[in-house]
């Protein structure tokens, strides 16, 4: 005696598990994307001497670094000077730390003033570089997942090449974006940076400084200019997304063609 069969519950019962096999790929991308887009920003320094003229950091150094009585003179250093400094720290921190307590700066005629950081900062700075080592690490098992999704979706293992259902995907990546981007209007981008330092970083390790007592904050203008790096990210690793969802699209497509034409 037969079973009946709903043909219209089979087909989308294929379609949901369709899907659910590729948001594994799918996250890994999204993994893999941000942290390409990181090196590519860490290489070109965050267009950190943008945003020191978009933020008017210039005019924030002039305000706060002279009453700073830590570290002093810092408003005798130069633009160029202060671009350094960024791009060292910015090493720095992808490179487990190394060397963040040893960061100096100069005056305009090149002699040393003082070492950059306070303990404190450096032990911030340090917590964040462990942070960035951790994603690292998790962007290295991303990528394997992609190159493992790759070559079974291109059909180089385990069968015929399989097209995903890019269209279900990405409805899926654009509502938890526009998610996240509306839970930070809605509670405030500060409040959301505070809560995550509370969050990620041990209870007891500094993390907030005035501007008075750090060149850290002063130079950064914290956290607005990690407003705009957050921002600036965002759109390299959407491009980065889109790009190579496209590029994988096409190799499919390629793939699937050449075993029509065997």
């Amino acid at each position: 005696m037969g079973i009946g069969v709903d043909v219209v519950e089979v087909k989308e019962a294929r379609f949901s598990a369709k899907v659910l096999l590729s948001v594994p790929f799918v996250l890994a991308s999204i993994v893999m994307v941000l942290w390409l887009s990181w090196q590519l920003l860490s290489a070109l320094n965050f267009s950190y001497p943008l945003w020191y003229r978009v933020l008017h950091i210039p005019a924030h150094i002039e305000k706060y670094a002279p009453q700073n009585s830590i570290r002093k003179d810092f408003s005798n250093t130069t633009a160029e000077e202060r671009y350094r400094l960024f791009g060292e720290v910015v090493d720095a921190i992808n490179s487990g730390g190394e060397g963040l307590a040893e960061i100096e700066y100069h005056d305009v005629n090149g002699v040393v003033i003082d070492t950059m950081y306070t303990e404190s900062e450096v032990l911030h700075l340090q917590d964040v570089a462990n942070l960035i080592t951790a994603f690292d690490y998790l962007s290295y098992f991303a990528i394997l997942v992609v190159i493992g999704y790759s070559i079974r979706y291109l059909g180089y293992w385990g069968g015929a090449p399989i097209k995903p259902n890019w269209r279900a995907l990405h409805a899926a990546v654009a509502g938890l974006l526009l998610a996240c981007v509306a839970i930070i209007f809605v509670i405030g981008p500060k409040e959301v940076f505070y809560f995550a330092h509370r969050t990620i970083f041990p209870p007891d390790h500094p993390w907030l400084f005035y501007y008075q007592e750090s060149l850290m904050s002063t130079s950064m203008k914290a956290p607005d200019l990690f407003g705009g790096l957050a921002v600036e990210w965002l759109l390299f690793a959407l491009t980065g997304y889109y790009l190579w969802i496209y590029f994988f699209g096409y190799l499919i497509k390629r793939r699937i063609r050449e075993q029509e034409n065997r």
